[in-house]
């Protein structure tokens, strides 16, 4: 049984400090918490040394005097805030996540923020993403925003179909229909846009007909893509209601049969991200070639954000003399996760080399973009094979094994297999990698 004569004995200061939190030794201040009004103590100094706003409080001509009523905080929740300033440990949770930020922020705590910032983080997964994308848009929490928003592009039907996604704030929902990019079909964001705007109908009272539905979602329907959806569900599902206007139904008809259509009011390019091209080398005029029917080269790459793979790079194949009729390739990407590898995506593509092809290079660009997360080590791997031998140039100059542009870096590794590539030659000149953007 602990004595109570002699708690200080053989404690750390964080444990007395807890014993005197706990048991209310010689404290000198009372809050009056939340709207049922419990009296919860504490110590000014203890409070003053971790807070500005609590120094502010309890110090100067207009310090507090009595108890301080704190009316916009649940008891259960500054007791949480206590037990951070007086031990640097606290219990969060999904439930009190949000009250706990909101605290965090109101008394200044950024290290109570960070921690807090930290939990999002590692809970956020396919279902609780939504939830988290609108705390921390409450917050402010940026590098939390661009983790949610990445998640969601990623996996935008699982996501969306979530049931906290009807309570989104209107500018979160903007951010995700403003997205460059979603894996996903034009229509799957359509249907969340009514979702949602449905909810908001219902929670004004307001009658849920096209009229009312257009002026709630307002500019957001601007952010749909209605060009990108197939021709016969925009006919069926879309066109003969009147959520859009009869000019812009109109409109998306003609940009069906006219891809380059420049009057249209709704964007027509895919939601994919502009390529940024990561050279490891410069081209090599001299370079060593290899003789060859088929073959097998790898090559692994990290990078330090999250972002997306939109093609590979590689030098051009050629046979001496004479042009290739085709050579068919493959390349895989692989996610080397922990100790896990996981097929991330396949491209399967026949490469027609049967007229005069100068180029040295070719890019090869995936049809969907691959996500990459940051600090994971992926490895692409290329396949390929012809009906005749060719020659394939595996080797540039002046390699780098890392190269930096737009504010992302990529580090090129030596792949864990027995192929030509390595850091200094091989086959792949570099890599194209899009950046998610939402604003």
């Amino acid at each position: 049984m602990e004595d109570n004569n002699h708690w200080q004995i053989g404690k750390s200061v964080l444990e007395r400090n807890e014993h005197m939190l706990t048991n209310q030794v010689m404290c000198n201040v009372t809050f009056i918490v939340g709207q049922d009004r419990s009296p919860i103590k504490a110590h000014k100094y203890m409070l003053a040394s971790s807070s500005p706003v609590f120094f502010n409080m309890f110090n100067g001509s207009v310090a507090e005097k009595g108890d301080v009523r704190v009316p916009d905080i649940k008891a259960d929740v500054f007791s949480e805030l206590l037990q951070f300033i007086y031990t640097e440990e606290n219990d969060i949770t999904n439930e009190n996540i949000h009250d706990m930020i909101y605290v965090a922020d109101k008394y200044m705590m950024d290290e109570l923020k960070v921690k807090c910032d930290l939990f999002l983080k590692m809970k956020m997964n396919e279902t609780t993403v939504v939830s988290i994308l609108h705390t921390a848009h409450s917050f402010d929490l940026e590098e939390t925003i661009d983790k949610a928003m990445f998640i969601i592009s990623c996996k935008p039907e699982e996501c969306l179909s979530s049931p906290e996604f009807i309570h989104l704030s209107r500018r979160c929902v903007e951010m995700i229909l403003k997205c460059n990019i979603m894996i996903c079909q034009e229509e799957v964001l359509y249907e969340a846009a009514m979702k949602w705007g449905r909810h908001q109908l219902e929670e004004k009272n307001v009658e849920d007909n096209d009229k009312n539905m257009r002026d709630e979602l307002g500019d957001l329907i601007l952010r749909i893509r209605f060009p990108l959806m197939k021709q016969d569900y925009f006919s069926k599902q879309i066109s003969t209601r009147d959520i859009l206007t009869k000019d812009e139904i109109v409109q998306v008809f003609q940009s069906f049969n006219d891809s380059q259509l420049t009057n249209c009011i709704f964007r027509i390019e895919k939601r994919h991200p502009e390529p940024i091209s990561f050279f490891r080398c410069e081209v090599n005029n001299n370079r060593a070639a290899k003789w060859i029917t088929k073959c097998e080269d790898d090559l692994a790459f990290k990078v330090d954000r999250d972002c997306f793979l939109k093609s590979v790079i590689l030098f051009t194949p050629r046979l001496m003399g004479k042009t290739v009729p085709e050579i068919n390739l493959t390349i895989v990407i692989i996610s080397n996760e922990g100790n896990r590898q996981t097929t991330k995506t396949k491209c399967m593509e026949t490469l027609d080399l049967t007229t005069p092809n100068k180029s040295v290079t070719v890019t090869h660009v995936f049809s969907i973009p691959v996500p990459v997360k940051k600090e994971i080590r992926y490895t692409i791997h290329l396949m390929c094979a012809s009906p005749e031998n060719f020659y394939f140039f595996n080797t540039g100059k002046n390699y780098r094994p890392t190269v930096t542009e737009d504010d992302i870096t990529v580090t090129f590794f030596k792949a864990n297999t027995e192929t030509e590539t390595d850091i200094n030659r091989g086959q792949y000149q570099g890599i194209e990698l899009g950046k998610l953007e939402y604003t």
